[in-house]
């Protein structure tokens, strides 16, 4: 199909956009630019295929060569070359690379011989090699010249047909050859070969070939019956070196006897590119096939509703696509104690393991896998192992590779593919079950979601709404004694309080936990204490659940030292990370003195009280950092502002002020009726919305009220440093 330069050019931005993930915008404005300076260009811009088909051929082209867009659609390149430039043409589709410095001698509609010369690549396109050439016209140097030239094309021609490698030779042995086959061979003296031929030089193994001995023989009967043969064919020089050519073999009489006249051109560099081409393919292949299966699991969470339906199909699709025997999602429980494990295997027509529970203890790599490692290993010897891995050993398992699935530094579960071979999982693996374990993690952390709205719904109501109390403190020592008594009607926790991170001091700050109602005197963990179970929480960013004081303890860490924390030593106790915007900021802990206190629920419970403390906490922060920049009319408002969040009669004036908002078009209506109803819920003695322009880098300041009456101010520049607005916008 001949393609016209807005085409090649939408071509160009497919191809970029699948393989560079350009800016769309950027690409757009790359069209316009290109195709204005093909049409343009007063270059010979084209693309032709190997049997002279035209894919394109930009304006200039056309028009030097007197040819109509509709033509040139019919027209063969080869057909508008000059004789001496068919074989040129040829030959550049020889080696699959760039050619420089090319020049074609054409012939336009009208006879006239018109010479180019320039730049072209050869690429293979699905099964088509196609020439992609910038030429530029020498016409009239080539005329000047033209003596010279072909004087100089003669030499050439001359030079290159001594360069190749010609040898002819019959039965007992090679009669004569150029010193280029000698060259090639690493021979100085043709006598060194009497007695030999060149099947003597053949390389052991041939590319593409099964049977050496059998090709060779077949080829030689080839050149007998048909007089002459063309192939390909792998030699060996003195030192060894393999060296790939193309070989064509003439069988020829002379001095009355028949024998076989051979010239070679060598070809490796070719055989070393498509070589490199082949395993380029393959990788891409590879990963085309990953980014399948990327794409098939992201589907299955989206289309599949069903949980354990969703799970198996995630699971097999995973063990199909990477050729595996089995596949294994285990999902951790909150104490980090048990494991819930989904598995799929290739035994039969396919298996699938729902829901097994485990101990935590039977995973291979452990350790690894808790610290956020992978665990890989490639040869499970069933006689120096560790007696999990022993267990897979027995099962026939030969190679294991695991994934922890995590989700702000919180480990979820494992993701493990394991095979019958050696050696089964190479990089590329490690490095999709990575992206999987990424959307695993979202997708494990919904379902957790539903599960615990399933289980605590009502509860979860209660909280949301003792996490508003929370929002409301700008005191960070007061949030742990007000909200002492609530926590413990719905758990026990005799000890509650929370530590947050002094980024200077890199220690964690308890200014108010509580043990039965009192607040206990300050103190800190310094995170480089390797026997703090608050400073392991938070540097691992993992749920510690300690139910058993003296036995949960030492899974945490190796010793531990309690001599800095004032009060009694627990038996049960929680520590949470808590996050702020994906950064952790602190920890939250709840302590008892009876065995066994802690499990999901309170969990549950403790982390949806880390999100409101996180934010206020940040709250709070922010306003003493901010407090004397702020004057007693911007203290009220804020009180104002959090006193509106409390009241039936207030959220019903706001949900109004968002009615105008959205069912009125005119900005001035709207402005006067939001004066109106802002009014009702605080003094609003100057009240105003800025509005910024960024052409000018100015807010207005027209949309004001100041003591009941409407003002207009104009526009003052951003960069003023003095005025409130520009602060709070900047």
């Amino acid at each position: 199909m001949f393609c016209t330069t807005k085409m090649v050019i939408n071509h160009y931005i497919y191809q970029n956009r699948m393989e560079a993930n350009k800016d769309t915008e950027h690409i757009r404005r790359t069209l316009v630019y290109y195709e204005e300076l093909m049409d343009s260009s007063g270059d010979f811009i084209f693309l032709v295929t190997e049997e002279g088909r035209l894919l394109f051929a930009n304006r200039h082209f056309q028009e030097r060569m007197h040819y109509k867009e509709e033509e040139i659609e019919q027209l063969n390149f080869i057909s508008i070359l000059h004789y001496d430039s068919s074989r040129i043409f040829k030959n550049l589709f020889e080696v699959v690379s760039s050619h420089q410095n090319v020049t074609l001698r054409l012939v336009s509609k009208l006879g006239a011989e018109i010479v180019v010369n320039g730049n072209c690549v050869i690429s293979k396109d699905s099964d088509e090699f196609i020439l992609k050439g910038l030429f530029h016209e020498i016409t009239s140097e080539f005329v000047e010249k033209k003596g010279l030239v072909r004087s100089e094309e003669k030499f050439k021609l001359l030079f290159e047909k001594t360069l190749n490698p010609i040898v002819y030779y019959d039965p007992k042995g090679i009669i004569d050859c150029n010193q280029a086959f000698l060259d090639i061979l690493g021979f100085s003296d043709v006598k060194e070969l009497a007695g030999l031929v060149p099947s003597d030089f053949s390389a052991s193994e041939q590319p593409y070939i099964d049977d050496p001995v059998r090709a060779a023989w077949k080829i030689s009967n080839l050149a007998l019956q048909y007089g002459s043969h063309k192939f390909e064919w792998m030699y060996r020089d003195k030192s060894g070196k393999e060296f790939f050519v193309n070989v064509s073999l003439s069988l020829i009489t002379l001095d009355a006897r028949r024998i076989y006249f051979a010239v070679w051109s060598d070809i490796s560099n070719r055989y070393e590119e498509e070589q490199e081409v082949r395993t380029k393919e393959f990788r891409t292949s590879k990963k085309n096939l990953q980014l399948r299966l990327l794409n098939d699991i992201n589907h299955l969470m989206i289309a599949e509703t069903d949980f354990l339906q969703k799970t198996r199909n995630i699971l097999k699709s995973i063990t199909l696509n990477l050729s595996v025997y089995s596949t294994d999602i285990s999902l951790l429980n909150a104490e980090m104690s048990e494991l819930t494990s989904y598995s799929y295997s290739i035994d039969d027509t396919g298996k699938f393991y729902e829901g097994k529970k485990m101990p935590i203890k039977v995973v291979p790599g452990l350790q690894q896998l808790l610290q956020g490692d992978i665990y890989h290993n490639p040869n499970i010897d069933g006689n120096n192992t560790t007696a999990t891995e022993k267990r897979l050993y027995d099962s026939g398992f030969r190679s294991i590779l695991s994934i922890p699935i995590s989700l702000n530094d919180n480990i979820l579960g494992f993701l493990s593919i394991a095979d019958k071979e050696e050696d089964k999982f190479d990089e590329s693996i490690v490095g999709l079950l990575i992206d999987l374990s990424v959307s695993l993690a979202l997708f494990i952390n919904q379902y957790n979601s539903i599960d615990r709205s399933k289980k605590y719904g009502q509860l979860e109501e209660s909280l949301h709404k003792l996490g508003t109390k929370i929002l409301s403190f700008l005191n960070i020592e007061e949030i742990s004694k007000q909200l002492y008594k609530e926590v413990n009607e719905i758990m026990d926790a005799p000890i509650f309080g929370f530590g947050v991170l002094n980024t200077k001091a890199h220690v964690l700050e308890f200014k108010s936990v509580v043990e039965y109602g009192k607040v206990l005197p300050e103190f800190n963990f310094d995170l480089s204490d390797k026997k703090s179970l608050g400073a392991a929480c938070f540097n691992n960013g993992m749920d510690i659940i300690v139910n058993s004081f003296e036995k949960d303890v030492f899974k945490y860490v190796d010793s531990y030292d309690r001599g800095k924390i004032p009060g009694k030593k627990p038996s049960s106790l929680v520590y949470l990370p808590m996050f702020f915007d994906s950064e952790k900021i602190g920890v939250i802990t709840a302590q008892s003195y009876s065995k066994n206190k802690y499990g999901d629920k309170n969990v549950f419970i403790l982390k949806i009280l880390s999100n409101y403390i996180s934010i206020a906490v940040n709250n709070a922060s922010r306003f003493e950092t901010n407090e004397k920049l702020l004057d007693n009319k911007t203290r009220e408002i804020i009180m104002q502002k959090i006193k509106l969040q409390k009241t039936n009669q207030q959220q019903k004036i706001i949900n109004q002020v968002g009615q105008i908002i959205s069912t009125t078009n005119d900005f001035d209506s709207i402005f006067n009726k939001l004066h109106e109803q802002i009014s009702q819920l605080m003094d609003t003695t100057i009240f105003g919305i800025r509005i910024y322009h960024s052409e000018k880098e100015e807010l207005e300041y027209n949309y004001e009220f100041e003591s009941g009456a409407r003002v207009q101010h104009g526009f003052i520049s951003v960069h003023d440093k003095n005025i409130y607005s520009n602060w709070c916008f900047n």
